[in-house]
């Protein structure tokens, strides 16, 4: 599963900024290999509206292919590869040299599935423990857009990110974490206006960017229906970037429903418990599979 770039409004100027993914990320099942090998389409539908008036619809999705084994050779260990990328619309509020709606994040990407602790009774059942790990790395290239406000603008540029996702599942309790994620994005391909004076140009580096703590915890109520909550703290553009570092902290319940034939559907409602130099966000974010 990717982590997605999020583009926010400055209050000042409209300008453009860009942080590392704000919206729930970690669902339930998500570092769980055993994956019916094949093509898989998956899309994350994402609706933001933040404390400064705008908002923000997007939608994430992946082309990926699980392949039948891993290295091992056997069912236990599995590898997915994807090729992805964003479209959404953000409100411009008629400024200059804009466009609401538009792409962002053109991305490749590769995960590595590896069933550490292999159950020995069926899921749910007393006894019952499962623990996957999913080390994954990506990269994002170049959207091509050269506005300065809408969705997409200040993703001129290339990036890259890595983490290590596990599931454990003991009895009907779901533990889904990625302790500490990496994203890093070079310096914009073309140069964006300054919001202080309009005749000044120069290129934007967002840098390194932190996710910590992105878990879901839950419980299994039945077979096909997981409920839970899921929260993250993100620390955006704290290393070699030209914007100023920003922090939030997201909260809020989730749930994933696998009861559809070759579908899975997952559904998170977050808020920020704690934000510093950028907006108050809240975000409506589901994950969409379909397996063929």
């Amino acid at each position: 599963m990717n982590r997605t770039s999020v583009r926010l409004l400055a209050a000042a100027g409209l300008l453009s900024l860009s942080t590392a993914a704000a919206e729930a990320r970690q669902f339930f099942y998500s570092a769980e290999g055993g994956v019916p090998p094949g093509v898989v389409i998956e899309t994350y539908p994402t609706i933001n509206p933040n404390s400064s008036g705008a908002l923000t619809a997007s939608a994430y999705s992946e082309l990926a292919y699980f392949t039948p084994t891993g290295f091992t050779g056997t069912k236990r260990d599995q590898l997915e590869f994807w090729a992805g990328g964003n479209l959404g619309y953000t409100d411009p509020k008629g400024a200059a040299n804009s466009s609401g709606i538009g792409i962002s994040d053109p991305e490749l990407g590769f995960e590595y599935y590896y069933n550490v602790i292999q159950p020995t009774v069926p899921v749910g059942s007393p006894g019952f423990v499962s623990l996957w790990t999913g080390p994954e790395g990506w990269i994002n290239f170049p959207n091509g857009n050269t506005t300065s406000v809408g969705y997409g603008s200040g993703a001129n540029q290339y990036s890259f990110g890595i983490s290590e996702n596990s599931y454990l599942q003991i009895g009907k309790f779901i533990l889904d974490i990625d302790p500490v994620e990496v994203n890093y994005q070079f310096t914009d391909l073309n140069a964006s206006q300054s919001a202080n004076d309009p005749s000044v140009y120069f290129k934007q580096r967002y840098g390194l960017s932190l996710t910590f703590g992105d878990v879901a915890i839950g419980y299994q109520v039945t077979p096909t229906l997981a409920v839970g909550v899921a929260q993250q703290f993100n620390a955006n553009s704290i290393g070699n970037s030209t914007v100023a570092a920003s922090h939030e902290g997201f909260i809020g319940p989730t749930m994933v429903y696998s009861g559809f034939q070759h579908m899975l559907l997952g559904a998170a409602v977050q808020t920020d418990y704690y934000h510093e130099n950028t907006a108050r966000n809240t975000y409506l974010a589901f994950w969409i599979t379909r397996h063929f």
